[in-house]
C-alpha cells in the first residue's frame, strides 16, 4: 500500500507543480528576483538597463580577469626596437598618461587607483651562444657578473622603468642548440603567462650577422630559427607569441634623395631629417575564426587595446560547417593529448561556444574602450581571403603612426581547412600557420603576431 502511494506521489508532482506553478508564473517570478520587472504591473523597471550594464561588464571583467601579466622575452640586439614596442602595448600606460610630479612636501597621503594597479612584469633573457673560445668560458664563470654589466639587458630595464613596466633581465651562455630548451624552462621557473619570440631580422640565430635588406628579406627561409621556433611553441606550457615585425614602433625608411656632389656649402642641406615619430598610434587587426588560439589571442588584443594608442577592429569570419569537414591532428606535445594513451586528439571545429564567446565580448566592452574598438562578424565561405582582403583595408592607412599589428591564432589544426584557399609555404609550414603566413608574405605595411595557446588551456 505504501509503495502504490509513493508511486502515485511521485507521478502527481510534476502536473500538480506545473499546474499551480505555470512556465509564465516562473519567468515572472525570476525577473521579478533579478530586480527587473513590478511585480504587480509587470512592467519593466527603470533600473533594469543599468543591472543588465552592470551584468555585461561583470562578464567583460571575468573573461578579461585572466590577462597577462608575467612575459618572458627573449631578448636579441637586432629586435631590440620591436620589442620594446611591443612590451610598451601590452602593457604601458600609453603616452599622455604619466602623472602629474608634485613636490614632496605637498603630496598628500592618497594615492590614484590607477597607480595602485600592478604593473606587468616583464623579464627578458639574453641567450649567449657557448664557444670553445677563453672569452666564452669566462662569461659562463661570471654570469651574474656579466648580466649586471650587459647593456641590452640594461637598456631593457631603462625602458621598463620609463614604460609602467617591472621589467628585469638576465644574461645564460649556452650551446646554440639550447636556446629553446632553455626559454622553455625559464617560462616554467617564472610562471610566465606569455613567452614572446621575436622573429630573427637576419633569419640566424647568431647574433653577429649584420642586418641587411638582403637578409631581412629572406628571414623566414632560414631553416635554423624556423627549427628553434617550432622547439619553443611545441615544448612551452604557457601562451606564446611570434612577433614578425614590419615597422613596429615607427621605424622608417629613409626617402631616397637625389644624388648630387657633397661640398662645404652644400653639406648642411643634406643633413638626415629627424625621424622622431609625433603619432604614436597603433592599429590592431584581429580576424577571428574560432578555437582556443583564436580565443586567446582575442584576449590578448582587448589588453593590448587598453593603451589609449591603441586602436583595433576584431571580425569574426563565419564559415559554414561544410568548410572544416576535414581537420588535422595537432601536435602530440599540444594541450589536446588523450590522457590515458598520449595520441594526439582532433582539435573541436569551431562551434557555438565561439559564437558565444565572441558575442559575449562584444557586448560587454566597457565605455572606455568601445570608442577604440569596433566588433563586426562576417558570414563567408572563403574566411581566409576574406580576411586578408579586409586586412589590407586594416592595415597600413596611417604611414605616419608607430606602427600596424594584424593578431592571429596559429590555429595548426585548421590547416586542412585552410589550404583550400590558400596553400601553406614550405618557408613556415607548421610553424606560422597557413593564415600568418599568408599575412607575412602578403605585403602589407603592418607586423603580424602570431598565438599559440598555452597547454594549460584558457
Amino acid at each position: 500500500m505504501f509503495v502504490v502511494m509513493a508511486l502515485i506521489t511521485t507521478f502527481a508532482t510534476t502536473p500538480l507543480t506545473l499546474a499551480l506553478y505555470p512556465p509564465w508564473y516562473q519567468k515572472k517570478l525570476e525577473a521579478w528576483k533579478r530586480g527587473e520587472i513590478d511585480w504587480d504591473t509587470g512592467a519593466p523597471l527603470a533600473g533594469s538597463d543599468a543591472e543588465s550594464t552592470k551584468r555585461s561588464s561583470l562578464v567583460y571583467e571575468k573573461i578579461a580577469s585572466k590577462r597577462v601579466s608575467r612575459v618572458l622575452v627573449y631578448l636579441r640586439i637586432d629586435n631590440m626596437p620591436t620589442i620594446f614596442a611591443f612590451v610598451a602595448i601590452l602593457g604601458g600606460k600609453g603616452s599622455e598618461s604619466s602623472a602629474v610630479q608634485v613636490h614632496p612636501s605637498q603630496k598628500v597621503d592618497e594615492t590614484p587607483e590607477e597607480n595602485q594597479k600592478r604593473p606587468l612584469q616583464a623579464h627578458g633573457i639574453r641567450l649567449m651562444e657557448l664557444t670553445d673560445r677563453e672569452s666564452s668560458v669566462m662569461r659562463v664563470s661570471e654570469v651574474d657578473e656579466y648580466t649586471s654589466l650587459d647593456p641590452i639587458v640594461n637598456t631593457f630595464r631603462t625602458f621598463g622603468s620609463l614604460h609602467n613596466v617591472s621589467a628585469s633581465g638576465e644574461v645564460q651562455v649556452i650551446p646554440e642548440s639550447s636556446f629553446s630548451d632553455v626559454l622553455v624552462a625559464k617560462s616554467s621557473d617564472l610562471g610566465s603567462d606569455l613567452l614572446l619570440l621575436p622573429w630573427t631580422e637576419t633569419g640566424s640565430i647568431s647574433e653577429t650577422q649584420p642586418v641587411t635588406h638582403d637578409t631581412v628579406d629572406k628571414k623566414l627561409e632560414i631553416s635554423t630559427y624556423r627549427s628553434f621556433i617550432s622547439s619553443a611553441l611545441l615544448g612551452a606550457q604557457c601562451h606564446v607569441a611570434v612577433l614578425v615585425s614590419k615597422n613596429l614602433g615607427g621605424r622608417k625608411k629613409a626617402r631616397p634623395g637625389i644624388t648630387r656632389t657633397i661640398s662645404a656649402i652644400s653639406m648642411r642641406s643634406i643633413q638626415e631629417p629627424s625621424t622622431a615619430i609625433a603619432d604614436r598610434s597603433h592599429h590592431i587587426f584581429l580576424p577571428f575564426f574560432g578555437g582556443l588560439d583564436d580565443r586567446i589571442a582575442l584576449r590578448l588584443v582587448l589588453q593590448m587595446a587598453e593603451n589609449p594608442d591603441v586602436t583595433a577592429t576584431i571580425v569574426f569570419f563565419a564559415a559554414p560547417d561544410s568548410y572544416y569537414d576535414q581537420i588535422t591532428p595537432v601536435e602530440s606535445s599540444s594541450r589536446e593529448v588523450d590522457s590515458k594513451s598520449g595520441a594526439a586528439v582532433l582539435q573541436p571545429l569551431p562551434e557555438e561556444r565561439d559564437s558565444v564567446f565572441f558575442a559575449s565580448l562584444s557586448s560587454s566592452v566597457p565605455a572606455g574602450l568601445s570608442s577604440r574598438i569596433v566588433f563586426e562578424t562576417v558570414n563567408t565561405e572563403t574566411p581566409v581571403k576574406s580576411a586578408l582582403d579586409r586586412a589590407k583595408t586594416e592595415l597600413g592607412q596611417n604611414p605616419r603612426n608607430a606602427g600596424d599589428l594584424i593578431v592571429v591564432g596559429r590555429s595548426a589544426a585548421y590547416t586542412t581547412a585552410f589550404a583550400k584557399e590558400l596553400v601553406p609555404s614550405k618557408n613556415s609550414e607548421s610553424v606560422l600557420g597557413v593564415v600568418a603566413d599568408a599575412a607575412v608574405s602578403s605585403g602589407m605595411n603592418a607586423s603580424v603576431l602570431v598565438v599559440r595557446a598555452g597547454k594549460r588551456g584558457e
